[in-house]
């Protein structure tokens, strides 16, 4: 959802009691998460709402709580430069790239890395994509996820790693029934 009259009150680093509990019950480790989302306090109207939020590259805010998930801003795709940037790592969502970081105990990935923040997003990157030697993809198992992993298959050699999930609908439910067990 793409939100259009807002106004951002403040950005700050992340420490909202209830957004680091909705990452806690998503499994998310709040050490590694740091460096990449913060808390923005907003406007839409006359109400006043929070998020965590991780910053696209056309400076809008992706947000996320427990209740919402949307954009302030355009909306676009959030790419993080890594060591081998010859590779890339493909995630859908926010929650996915911090679910696999979390799974490994890691705070970055070596390769680049390109979060979507929705899969209809791809059609854009396609020439971004070609420069790659090789991507990895976190994809949903869903349809879409499929779908979007099969585009990205014609472009560039593909390692798909849905393998690591299999069963669950996305690396996040994967991780969530991992850690209650």
């Amino acid at each position: 959802t793409n939100i259009t009259n807002y106004k951002i009150k403040k950005v700050q680093p992340l420490q909202n009691k209830a957004l680091l509990q909705y990452l806690e019950s998503r499994q998310i480790n709040l050490t590694l998460v740091r460096a990449y989302l913060k808390e923005v306090y907003y406007y839409v109207g006359e109400r006043h709402y929070f998020a965590y939020t991780m910053i696209n590259r056309s400076n809008g805010h992706e947000i996320r709580n427990k209740y919402f998930k949307g954009c302030l801003g355009t909306k676009d795709v959030t790419f993080i430069k890594g060591n081998n940037s010859r590779q890339i790592s493909l995630f859908e969502g926010t929650t996915d790239f911090l679910s696999l970081l979390t799974l490994k105990g890691i705070k970055e990935l070596k390769t680049d890395v390109l979060i979507l923040h929705s899969v209809v997003m791809l059609e854009q990157l396609k020439n971004d994509l070609k420069r790659y030697d090789k991507a990895y993809t976190f994809l949903d198992n869903d349809q879409a996820g499929k779908q979007a992993t099969n585009e990205i298959k014609k472009l560039l050699p593909t390692k798909t790693m849905n393998y690591m999930y299999e069963g669950s609908k996305d690396i996040n439910e994967f991780l969530t029934q991992l850690k209650s067990h």
